[in-house]
């Protein structure tokens, strides 16, 4: 007899939260499908912006290859890409600095 596998609570929480409409870009660009959270400002970022926010020594963690707490899924439920970008691109005017892409 298989045992189905062990649902992990966490590992279901942060997929959702990466499935959601404002966490599908990159917080920094205009990267799809980030495959990292930045748990400093607590937001989901690309594999470039992750590279940049850990020259910062920002806490970077892969979604798919590390281990996230309930309080960590609870931090990134918290804040997000959207609320972020609203507090921290409020004043931002694409036209004068454009927003970078994947090879800049």
């Amino acid at each position: 007899l298989r045992m189905p596998p062990k649902v992990n609570k966490v590992e279901v929480e942060l997929k959702k939260l990466t499935k959601l409409d404002g966490n599908k870009i990159c917080a920094n660009c205009p990267e799809k499908m980030p495959g990292y959270a930045e748990m400093t400002h607590c937001i989901f970022i690309c594999t470039k912006c992750a590279g940049v926010h850990r020259e910062f020594q920002y806490k970077v963690k892969g979604i798919s290859m590390s281990t996230f707490t309930e309080e960590d899924v609870l931090q990134l439920s918290r804040v997000g890409n959207e609320s972020h970008n609203a507090v921290y691109m409020a004043k931002f005017v694409p036209r004068e600095y454009p927003i970078p892409n994947g090879a800049d």
